[in-house]
């Protein structure tokens, strides 16, 4: 895959003394599609990023590739608390409740974290 946004991290593998970059493997990125998005790919920036250090130590957005479908309902527990409802699709990919729409015809999606929502 030639990489449009990612390159720069890609050229960048040894990101401390200790750490390096680890892609997720296809099978994993695919059952992150089948599970949040249809079985369609995420906009390529975020394609990119899973492929590239997606499974790295100093890169990854969640501590675990199985912490997603945690994340999801943390954040669903903060939109509900927030009295706040959600009718498009959308993504959770950190600790902070940022969230990206699957709905958007965008390689590099606006991101949004819980902290400044304009929804």
């Amino acid at each position: 895959m030639e990489l449009k946004y990612m390159q720069q991290l890609k050229d960048n593998p040894k990101l401390s003394h200790r750490i390096s970059l680890k892609g997720l493997e296809e099978r994993k990125i695919m059952d992150l599609r089948s599970q949040f998005n249809k079985g369609k790919l995420f906009p390529k920036a975020f394609e990119e990023y899973l492929l590239v250090g997606g499974e790295s130590e100093a890169t990854r957005m969640v501590y675990e590739y199985d912490d997603f479908e945690e994340l999801r309902e943390d954040c669903e527990e903060s939109l509900e608390n927030c009295g706040y409802t959600m009718n498009r699709p959308y993504f959770v990919f950190d600790r902070l409740d940022s969230i990206f729409f699957l709905d958007e015809d965008k390689e590099d999606p606006d991101i949004y974290i819980r902290s400044v929502w304009r929804l």
